[in-house]
């Protein structure tokens, strides 16, 4: 018989019950802001306010999004089934583009939000841009939200180099509340945001340097953290990437993605969600291309052998067919055009090691819910081969 220790057991429900009424406040808060400035629009007296309800509900929506994938990255990278994946991508303007969001909060606060690049970085680089800029993102997100007056600052500076690979610092440093020596050993732990005022003032998970010190460790970095109470924080940290050729630079430079390349692109898109079909309708209407929607896979199945398409977009979970099922359908005709036609997947989560095998075995890509209209164009452009 194996002897329970009691205490151990009581102190665990007590953390559990401490995480999940931490999770509980976290998510009805923004929540409660969605729903209440929903009900406002509706109201007659709301158009004088209209702008300002709108960037309300965005950035509120935005900072649930963000909570959701703390919450799921955390959970991935403590089951081990978080991935590298490495492809050249420009590591300036990625980030640039990552550390768009966090200019209206700084602004709202009155903080000045500086970038600066090394001149001597490449144009592109090799490694796993979505988990670098979520490294920024949640470095900076962090800075600001701790910073009342002054500044944050990001600074990227080439530190190594080889024929092969090169070693890349990025600093990102504020003039916030600071953190206590004796704290420095804690911020990295899940869940935890320093003394008891400081949760209850700046609120939040504490989730995300947990995050952002597992995912250093992923690429094979390091991070370092110096900070003074009252004079700020400065998180330096270092990763490696590979390098790009010369001419496989200059041609992914002239290819960049130029949405005109899409107008005229026959596009299938597979999705049951109303909200969901008007969204991505919309942004295909925008960049002009030819598209078509069905509601379920044998609808998709239908019109993929009546017509020729250059991208199908398919939802996984539909009704009548799913999408695994139709895209399974799909590669088993017998005509070559339908093993080699491009189908990216919709799909909120990935989670266990089956679905991901299955999606890179019959998938020719995939794309996360919520997804940017950028990541959708950029895929669309990459495999309608344009």
């Amino acid at each position: 018989m194996v002897k329970v220790n009691s205490k151990q057991v009581k102190e665990s429900d007590d953390r559990y019950l401490e995480i999940f009424s931490i999770l509980s406040h976290e998510v009805r808060t923004p929540l409660n802001a969605i729903i209440g400035i929903s009900d406002l629009l509706q109201k007659e007296e709301s158009d004088p306010y209209r702008e300002e309800y709108y960037r309300i509900l965005k950035t509120t929506s935005e900072n649930l999004l963000e909570l959701v994938n703390n919450i799921l990255d955390f959970s991935k990278l403590n089951s081990g089934v978080l991935e590298v994946n490495r492809r050249s991508f420009d590591i300036r303007q990625k980030i640039k583009d990552s550390l768009h969001s966090q200019k209206p909060a700084a602004r709202a606060k009155g903080l000045a939000f500086n970038l600066h690049f090394d001149p001597n970085l490449p144009p592109l680089v090799i490694g796993d841009q979505v988990k670098v800029a979520q490294i920024f993102i949640n470095l900076v997100s962090n800075s600001v939200k701790f910073t009342n007056e002054g500044k944050v600052e990001v600074v990227l500076e080439l530190k190594e180099e080889n024929l092969t690979s090169i070693v890349i610092e990025g600093r990102v440093s504020d003039t916030g509340i600071g953190i206590p020596s004796y704290q420095l050993d804690k911020i990295f732990d899940a869940f935890h945001q320093g003394e008891e005022d400081i949760n209850i003032t700046y609120a939040g998970t504490g989730l995300g340097l947990n995050i952002t010190k597992q995912l250093i460790k992923m690429l094979k970095g390091s991070l370092q953290v110096e900070s003074e109470p009252g004079k700020g924080t400065c998180f330096t940290f270092k990763l490696p990437f590979g390098k790009v050729d010369e001419s496989e630079q200059i041609e992914q430079k002239i290819s960049e993605f130029d949405l005109s390349r899409l107008r005229g692109r026959k596009i299938l898109l597979a999705e049951d969600n109303k909200v969901n079909q008007l969204v991505i309708s919309r942004y295909l209407q925008l960049w002009k291309t030819d598209f078509t929607i069905v509601e379920n896979g044998k609808e998709a199945l239908e019109e993929i052998i009546n017509s020729d398409f250059d991208v199908v977009l398919m939802d996984i979970h539909m009704p009548v067919m799913n999408g695994m099922e139709a895209v399974e359908r799909l590669r088993s005709f017998a005509e070559p055009k339908y093993h080699s036609l491009p189908v990216i997947a919709l799909t909120a989560a990935v989670d266990d090691a089956g679905s991901r095998n299955f999606l890179f075995s019959r998938f020719t890509d995939f794309l996360m819910k919520p997804f940017e209209a950028q990541k959708l164009s950029e895929l669309l452009i990459v495999h309608c081969n344009v």
